[in-house]
């Protein structure tokens, strides 16, 4: 919880016999007292008040570090009435945060189009502060050899890993990708996310797991959250993916703390994950793909690798490193906004194309139908649907897959050039589809006898 005594030091005269009439304490009066000398006002469907340096949301606890700076005889009753009235107050005071151009830093809130630090200010509103001082000529030969270290001395993945930090500290959810890293382990991974949660401060951070972001009551920590990050995410399958592209989009999404209503807010936070193995997926769409950056950390540490330092965490975390990565995130932050991107390493693409391969079973399956020469028949190219699906059923049971429903194994096969079309079956009497491809020469029945060849001229 933040602390404000500088804040609070610089009041006005207070008097608190202005605000009792005898016995009778005026809470009204005195919850509109706090109400403008603390700026109240609702921000993201909550109240807040600004305590020196950010706006903060409106709660008991701190109306009770405020109360006790100016009537430090108030009961805990009159602490609640006056909390309702401020709360109250303050929903009559909508606001929006300010632009996220502004990033808000341990001494000063800077501003990325100006390249300045500006003091704080209750014109900007900024619920997030990072622990970190703002140090132009702040330099780190650790931070810049860690961070090489851990990208394996690939640079793109180096730039990507200072874009991403950069990305983190920018209240807008633009590039609409989240970040998935990966590796077998023993690489430099735990003190990476480690000192992410330290740089960002603990308080703009959640550590959700995927499956998480679709609980009924989880994901509402994300609001007001400037990342999250997740380490060793369950690498079961992943079911839904419906809540993670809305808050990577950053598009408005209605949730709720248990036992409070539900609200609707626009999320900020970057999902950051990491594993080492990538969960396969249900979601096999473009859409889910192209919000992944995945980064793959292959530096290895420890035995067999690397010399590694135990103590390496505390020697990264000091303020004058911290500066330093802010310079490096601010520079990586600089290149995303003006290239509108984010660079995607050829790595992180290769890698990215292996996940999707492994992610697809249809894919898997095709080449391993394609590569068995000694199959009299086709396993799909010219067969029955029925047959080709009963086919892929069996494949995937034997080789440990989640087979999908008919009409998504239609859809993927459609995505590789296969098609449906219909023909009269001689062995059912009846017409039956059949999957064929532009070039596919023979058709095939469901007893496996040759029901079309394609080449003849008709």
């Amino acid at each position: 919880m933040a602390t404000f005594p500088d804040y609070l030091e610089n009041k006005t005269i207070f008097d608190e016999k202005d605000f009792f009439d005898g016995n009778r304490f005026k809470f009204y009066e005195f919850a509109l007292f706090l109400y403008e000398e603390y700026h109240g006002c609702y921000i993201d469907n909550r109240p807040h008040v600004f305590t020196g340096k950010k706006y903060e949301p409106l709660n008991i606890d701190v109306v009770r570090k405020i109360t006790i700076k100016y009537i430090p005889s108030l009961r805990e009753q009159q602490n609640k009435e006056v909390y309702q009235k401020l709360k109250t107050l303050c929903l009559g005071n909508h606001q929006e945060q300010c632009s996220a151009r502004y990033i808000g830093l341990k001494n000063g809130i800077y501003d990325t189009v100006e390249e300045k630090l500006n003091p704080f200010n209750p014109q900007y509103y900024i619920t997030n502060i990072i622990d970190v001082d703002f140090d132009k000529d702040a330099q780190s030969d650790l931070i810049e050899k860690f961070i090489k270290d851990i990208s394996n001395e690939d640079e793109e993945v180096e730039q990507l890993i200072y874009e991403m930090i950069g990305y983190g500290l920018y209240r807008d959810n633009f590039l609409q990708v989240a970040f998935f890293y990966y590796s077998p382990g023993g690489n430099g991974k735990t003190t990476l996310l480690k000192l992410l949660h330290h740089f960002y401060n603990p308080e703009n951070t959640t550590a959700l797991s995927f499956n998480d972001l679709n609980d009924k009551f989880k994901p509402a920590n994300l609001q007001g959250k400037l990342v999250n990050i997740a380490d060793d995410i369950d690498p079961n399958r992943i079911r839904d993916t419906g809540n993670f592209k809305i808050i990577v989009t950053g598009n408005y999404i209605t949730l709720e703390f248990k036992g409070q209503d539900a609200f609707e807010f626009k999320p900020y936070v970057k999902l950051i994950f990491a594993s080492n193995e990538l969960p396969m997926s249900n979601d096999k769409s473009e859409g889910f793909y192209r919000r992944m950056v995945i980064i793959p950390m292959l530096r290895k540490f420890g035995k067999d690798g690397q010399k590694k330092d135990p103590m390496l965490l505390n020697k990264l975390i000091t303020p004058h490193n911290m500066s330093a990565l802010l310079n490096l995130a601010l520079k990586g932050l600089k290149r995303t906004l003006e290239n509108n991107e984010i660079i995607e390493p050829q790595i992180a693409r290769k890698t990215k194309e292996e996940y999707q391969h492994d992610n697809n079973p249809v894919l898997q399956f095709i080449e391993d139908a394609e590569d068995k020469d000694y199959r009299q028949l086709p396993v799909v190219e010219g067969r029955n649907t029925d047959k080709a699906y009963e086919i892929y059923q069996i494949w995937c049971a034997n080789n440990g897959y989640h087979h999908m429903n008919k009409f998504n194994f239609s859809k993927e096969l459609a995505k590789i050039g296969y098609k449906t079309v219909s023909y009269y079956s001689r062995a059912e009497e009846k017409s039956k589809r059949f999957y064929k491809k532009d070039n596919t020469t023979v058709i095939y029945d469901t007893d496996g006898k040759v029901l079309k060849n394609l080449t003849e001229q008709v």
